[in-house]
């Protein structure tokens, strides 16, 4: 069997211009000005952004206590109540350490979680059909606008790429 065509460099820029054009498009005005604005009026935004402050500032602080949050105190383990995004607020930790508001941290997370699971999408669906074209009306997308996509979801799409990768090693077939 011959093997697919893989995405090169070229491509794999190019493509990830055109995700981060589509998430600043399906997300704007936000990205006209990330500190400023904000979808607050989504209670769950206002959340998330405490939860990526959180998530920094006790990474630096105290990290064996991140998930005894602030919220519900004295309780323990109140991160755990909710969302925790440990891998968004690992994404806007730096943000937050350089002295970025949380609306700017949550804005730059957000975009950047669209954009990441829209390209690795494109990517995984490209090695696996070995068309270009199988990966061009993908864009990955949520009706809530003011929730971040499952940015967890572009390593899974690199994850699953490993998986069958293996898989054709297995079955004495080439990556």
């Amino acid at each position: 069997e011959p093997q697919l065509a893989g995405p090169n460099g070229r491509w794999l820029a190019l493509s990830c211009g055109i995700f981060v054009a589509l998430a600043v498009v399906h997300t704007w005005p936000l990205a006209s000005a990330p500190g400023l604005l904000s979808r607050n009026d989504v209670a769950d935004t206002v959340l998330h952004e405490w939860i990526l402050a959180w998530v920094a500032h006790q990474l630096v602080t105290n990290p064996f206590h991140l998930f005894d949050a602030n919220i519900f105190y004295p309780e323990r383990y109140t991160l755990a109540y909710s969302d925790h995004l440990i891998v968004q607020s690992l994404m806007g930790a730096p943000l937050t350490w350089a002295g970025f508001s949380p609306v700017f941290v949550h804005n730059v997370v957000l975009i950047a979680g669209y954009a990441l699971s829209g390209w690795t999408t494109a990517y995984v669906l490209t090695r696996w059909t070995g068309s270009r074209g199988a990966a061009r009306n993908r864009y990955a997308s949520s009706p809530r606008a003011g929730m971040p996509p499952p940015q967890a979801f572009s390593w899974a799409t690199f994850g699953s790429k490993r998986v069958t990768s293996r898989q054709r090693k297995n079955d004495g077939q080439n990556d």
